[in-house]
């Protein structure tokens, strides 16, 4: 992946301002780049859903539900997955069971918990965004060849193992006992969810 970056690809039009745009965020910190990515995509993901009345938030919590059926997801989990605190996570889960789009049930054998479960306009939603998902996740690699892709994916899993490895050490010299789900074994959490976006 040696290509110029400031320099658009064949037969992708060129808007001005664009290279400049380019060239500044190819000079830019490594940290940076990625938080503009992330507002960009943010940007065009919240465009996209302005019609069914859900946040990019939000559907980012209904996304983890559907891609951890396989068993009961807390509210500490969901908040841990999406990384995001306890009080953020609570007003979301207020709003989202609100519009019902999940529900929460309380666990049988310590009424302390509760599990979020997806309810049925929530399903709905998702399945309405199926097809855009699908859309934008293209978009995001188009150009992209599959040896790039794979490098891409690789090249990100080894970021996301840096900073997961970076927030065990401060919470050990904080005196915490980390408990990330993503830093369990080798990220296991974060290979799950590479997998789900691999199947779809």
């Amino acid at each position: 992946m040696n290509k110029d970056i400031t320099t658009p690809r064949r037969g992708r039009k060129e808007f001005p301002g664009v290279k400049e745009s380019c060239r500044q965020f190819s000079e830019a910190p490594i940290g940076f780049q990625f938080r503009v990515i992330h507002e960009q995509f943010e940007a065009i993901m919240q465009q996209e859903l302005k019609d069914s009345n859900v946040t990019y938030t939000q559907m980012s919590v209904l996304h983890y539900l559907d891609h951890h059926r396989d068993h009961s997801v807390t509210q500490k989990e969901l908040a841990q997955g999406l990384h995001v605190s306890a009080p953020t996570a609570s007003g979301v889960l207020r709003r989202m069971q609100d519009a019902g789009l999940i529900r929460q049930e309380v666990v049988s054998t310590n009424r302390r918990y509760r599990y979020i479960v997806l309810d049925t306009a929530g399903q709905k939603v998702l399945d309405s965004q199926h097809s855009i998902k699908q859309e934008k996740d293209r978009m995001l690699v188009r150009d992209f060849s599959p040896e790039e892709q794979k490098e891409l994916r690789t090249l990100l899993m080894k970021v996301h193992e840096n900073l997961a490895a970076e927030i065990q050490r401060r919470e050990r010299k904080n005196g915490r006992n980390p408990e990330h789900p993503i830093r369990k074994g080798r990220n296991a959490d974060a290979e799950n969810t590479v997998k789900a976006a691999e199947r779809i």
